[in-house]
């Protein structure tokens, strides 16, 4: 399961504050807990650029990421796994993307150099999320089930990762 909002314009209005911006993902987080043989694994939204937001919002963005990947969230859910996607490309002084990882100004799509930086990382978080899930697992899962869903998860994220 991926998360993430609308893509484009200035806010979008996707911010919303406390418990009902948090909601979806609590909502979505307890269905999947609840759920015999599955797993939920999410990452909150990626930073906006500079030119897509405010100092507001990018701190808004910045509490909800910090929210998603925290105790509170992923307590008592041992089948919740959160890859920490903002924390990677943001700067921490703005939180917004990394000037270095910015395509331009106005396109808030992370670059080549941000993929291969994170990329890697984000298969090794598939790789451990299955690995967790599988010796977790309340269903049966052989280990040879286990394997072919790993690679099938690495080969899919290597096929769109740059070379």
């Amino acid at each position: 399961m991926r998360w993430r909002r609308a893509a484009g314009g200035r806010n979008q209005g996707y911010e919303r504050r406390g418990a009902a911006e948090r909601f979806p993902y609590a909502f979505i987080r307890g269905i999947g807990s609840t759920s015999a043989g599955s797993s939920v694994q999410g990452r909150p939204p990626p930073p906006e650029i500079p030119f897509d937001t405010d100092p507001e919002a990018a701190a808004r963005a910045r509490a909800l990421a910090d929210w998603l990947t925290s105790d509170e969230y992923l307590s008592g859910h041992p089948n919740v796994f959160t890859f920490d996607l903002f924390d990677l490309l943001a700067d921490p002084t703005t939180n917004t993307l990394r000037p270095g990882y910015q395509t331009d100004e106005h396109d808030a799509h992370p670059n080549e150099l941000a993929n291969r930086a994170v990329g890697p990382l984000f298969v090794s978080f598939i790789d451990r999320a299955v690995e967790t899930y599988v010796a977790i697992s309340p269903t049966p899962a052989t280990s040879s089930s286990a394997a072919k869903a790993t690679s099938l998860l690495v080969s899919t994220a290597r096929s769109i990762l740059p070379t």
